[in-house]
């Protein structure tokens, strides 16, 4: 029911006339339960994006209690500096009463609304305010309503509630003001609220509530009650894989203190007087899936000031339980749909039950027609203290009908359909080519712009819309159909894991709906850069202490894009850099009076490959000493390029750490550098050798597929550490063998020299393990492709023809050709990636 300032509740019409700097709103209704008239105009005027004025008027004629209400009201809305939004109104009410004794009185009213900004922090304030004879719905109450919200860094924010609330109305009893009651209501909470990770949320924090009353029967008059309540809040919110599961959940617990009482009640009883602090505890938990749901709530103790009053003088502590279980599902495709929901409410301390059971069928028709049945079952049980007795209630209910939705379009009013595409741009072109998949998962907030009031002129009207929270499905799609033109905020965060290496560059992204809109937005695959700066002093400097921190170093990608850093103040740097082919590493010498730098830019070739360690050397500049006339001796120093290579080995599903052997292997030679063992307790390891340029890091654990990958150490320029992470995978019905050494030539099936290193090994462990039987699966790139459609099952045949001529026959061989390509074929390094063999595990 529509209103302006006053109730209006009945039949009737509304009518809005929406004009671009005009608006009017008409308002009759007839009460439908007794003979009350109500009726109003509001208007409002709009002088600019940030200024606005409002006059009304309202009245009703009561002639069940025989009164006539007329209220005349102004109000305002505006903005300031951008970041703050007020709106206010105020309001005059005059009541005629037509008993026998006339008389009049009189009322005023206040709304303030407030929303603001400084720098991060959050402020929103309501108040409102009817004086105890206004007419309005705010009549004899104060109302405020005060929030900030304080984000922090790690992915938390400080929320700081005060909630109050004064009634205290006038009432008048055969024309006679009667003693004026009230209830007094006063609540602050702290709540810290910590994003532990994109699925779970902790939060908690301390709530006061200060409670006082004279509205109790049994209070003799200018007496009151009054309880002071401290609670400690904590609680948690999971979220699942799927966006439709979610379980929350709190638990308060706290002491309650009587402040203020009376001695003597109106009602003689045998009064207890229960002094002494007493506890109380309330659980809340709540759960949600894709078709059924729960709510749940137990309170142990007092939680109103009802209960407060009756624990305090007769003793009872309140019980009571709560549970609110439903379950809604389409059963026959989407056309009849089935709700179910179950109440159930338990005094426990007053032995009282009550279940409502009910059941709705909807079959949705063509032409927006809907045709409901619903049933609806009460049953209820009081026990009777005097009788000693129980008492059962039921009440039965069923009702059906057809339902017509018109869908009557505003003349002025425009919607449209919002598609947005999350999808993994793996050659970084930030554009959705065909073969980039979605990225499902991504949970999607879409608000209105917070600047939306502000530019609202531009529009004739604005549109009803909610703010809404959706999930991308498994092609990387959320659709929102019939949405209202304007400028909205999208706010998205992944909570699965499809995305692996991938991160979007934005995690927000504002945009205008004035057309069917399509919005592709790119998760791009991140490459970790990170090394330091070297000084190389020499041993006669007298420079001191040399600043290494805020240095900034460039990397620019072959577009010309630039991302850059600051070093720490030990000379290390971190990147994250989109996949593109290559980039330019580089600094400035800006020690270029005492230091000369070796090399000020490197070229890193990304190579599918996920990290990447440079160097800056700086070499002092060498000073001469002067031992005999005419002598001069130079001291230089000599570097040894030496690699410290560190990381864990864990198994690839449980992330449990593993003991493996950790092997360096000569590509060349194919001997074996050095080796190590991982820790079993930590899966830790360390290693340390001189650095060379055909290097390979080989892992071997029993009952895992070994792990090879070649180590690209001629990039790194002097003594560096080096951290790789190792994830072996357990030998499995389906699980694959990655072959990363072997790479084939276009249009070739001959197997390189350098590919035998991991045949070799994959043949020891299929020795090792000789009852399984592999998949040996060849691919091949687009174009190779269209001149030798056999070419993948050729690549296939070759390895199977090694592993036969080594001893190993269990086998199978299958071309797949170009139809699953790990990455594009539009480049020529994706095509390389995509000419490949994989085994496969198919029997154990």
């Amino acid at each position: 029911t529509r209103s302006i300032e006053q109730s209006m509740m009945g039949r009737g019409v509304g009518i809005d006339l929406l004009l671009k700097r005009f608006n009017t709103t008409l308002i009759y209704s007839q009460n439908y339960l007794r003979p009350i008239t109500n009726y109003g105009i509001l208007n409002e005027i709009k002088f600019n994006p940030n200024f606005s004025f409002q006059f009304g008027y309202a009245g009703k004629t009561d002639n069940f209690i025989k009164q006539d209400h007329n209220l005349a009201l102004i109000g305002t809305k505006f903005n300031i500096f951008n970041n703050h939004s007020f709106k206010l109104m105020f309001a005059y009410s005059v009541i005629n009463h037509r008993s026998e004794t006339a008389y009049e009185t009189t009322g005023q009213g206040f709304n303030l609304y407030y929303n603001g900004k400084i720098k991060s922090i959050d402020l929103q304030s309501i108040i409102n305010y009817g004086s105890p004879s206004y007419t309005g719905i705010f009549r004899g109450r104060i109302r405020m309503n005060n929030l900030i919200n304080i984000p922090f860094k790690n992915n938390s924010r400080l929320n700081i509630y005060h909630t109050k609330e004064d009634y205290m109305p006038d009432v008048y009893i055969n024309n006679v003001l009667q003693a004026r009651k009230y209830n007094h209501f006063d609540q602050v909470e702290i709540n810290y609220n910590y994003i532990a990770t994109p699925r779970l949320n902790i939060f908690g924090g301390p709530v006061s509530i200060f409670q006082n009353t004279n509205n109790i029967f049994s209070l003799p008059e200018n007496e009151r009650f009054a309880v002071n309540t401290y609670y400690l809040k904590t609680g948690l919110r999971i979220r699942g894989e799927n966006s439709n599961n979610l379980i929350s959940g709190n638990v308060k617990l706290g002491y309650n203190y009587i402040t203020d009482y009376s001695e003597v009640l109106t009602i003689p009883i045998d009064a207890r007087f229960h002094k002494d602090p007493y506890s109380s505890m309330i659980i809340s938990v709540f759960f949600k899936s894709k078709y059924l749901g729960a709510y749940f709530n137990y309170y142990h103790g007092s939680y109103n000031i009802s209960q407060h009053f009756s624990y305090f003088y007769y003793g009872k502590k309140s019980r009571q339980l709560r549970l609110l279980p439903y379950y809604e599902r389409y059963i026959f495709k989407d056309i009849i749909k089935n709700t179910t929901r179950l109440n159930l409410v338990s005094d426990i301390t007053g032995r009282s039950n009550m279940i409502n059971f009910s059941n709705e069928i909807s079959a949705f028709l063509p032409k927006e027609w809907e045709l409901f049945l619903l049933g609806n079952i009460s049953f209820r049980t009081t026990f009777d203290a005097a009788s000693q007795s129980v008492e059962k209630y039921t009440n039965t209910y069923f009702e059906t009908g057809l339902r017509k939705a018109f869908n009557f379009k505003q003349p002025r009013l425009k919607y449209y359909n919002l598609e947005i595409v999350f999808y993994k741009d793996i050659n970084g072109n930030k554009v959705k080519d065909a073969n980039e998949p979605g990225i499902r998962n991504i949970l999607t907030q879409i608000n209105r712009n917070e600047e939306f009031d502000k530019i609202a002129e531009n529009y004739e009207y604005s549109g009803e819309f909610t703010d809404v929270e959706l999930i991308s499905d498994q092609f990387g799609k959320v659709k929102y159909e019939n949405i209202p033109q304007g400028k909205y905020k999208i706010k998205f965060t992944s909570v699965g894991k499809e995305e692996g290496s991938f991160v979007p560059d934005r995690t927000e992204l504002e945009f205008e709906v004035k057309e069917n809109t399509v919005l592709f937005i790119p998760f791009l695959q991140t490459n970790k850069l990170f090394g330091k700066i070297i000084l190389n002093r020499s041993k006669l400097s007298n420079l001191g202490r040399i600043d290494i921190s805020n240095i900034r170093v460039t990397a620019t990608d072959s577009k010309g894009e630039v991302t850059s850093c600051l070093t720490d103040k030990n000379g290390n740097f971190i990147m994250f850099l989109p996949s593109v082919d290559k980039y330019i590493v580089s600094i400035n010498n800006i020690f270029y009076e005492n230091f000369d730098l070796r090399q000020n830019n490197f070229v890193v070739q990304l190579n599918g490959y996920k990290q990447f360690e440079v160097a800056f050397v700086f070499d002092e500049k060498q000073r001469k000493i002067n031992f005999a006339p005419g002598k001069a001796e130079d001291f230089t120093l000599r570097m040894v390029k030496r690699t410290n290579l560190s990381g864990t080995v864990k198994d690839a599903s449980t992330l449990q750490p593993l003991a493996a052997l950790i092997q360096i292997i000569n590509d060349n030679t194919r001997e074996v550098v050095t080796e190590i063992h991982s820790d079993k307790k930590t899966g830790n390891y360390f290693i340390s050798f001189i650095t060379g340029e055909d290097y390979s890091i080989l892992v071997n654990k029993d009952g895992y597929w070994s792990s090879s990958e070649k180590l690209y150490l001629d990039q790194i320029t002097t003594l560096q550490d080096v951290t790789k992470d190792i994830l072996l995978k357990s030998i499995v019905i389906g699980s694959k063998f990655e072959l990363q050494n072997l790479v084939f030539e276009p249009g070739s099936a001959s197997l390189p020299n350098e590919a035998l290193i991991e045949l070799d090994r994959l043949l020891r462990q299929l020795r090792d393990n000789p009852t399984i039987r592999i998949l040996v699966a060849g691919h091949s790139d687009a174009l190779e492709t269209i001149d030798n459609p056999m070419i993948s099952e050729e690549r296939a045949k070759s390895v199977v023809k090694y592993l036969i001529q080594s001893g190993f026959s269990n086998a199978e061989y299958v071309g797949y050709r170009d139809s699953q390509p790990l990455t594009t074929n539009d480049t020529d390094e994706g095509r390389k990636l995509n000419r490949r063999v994989e085994i496969i595990v198919i029997d154990k």
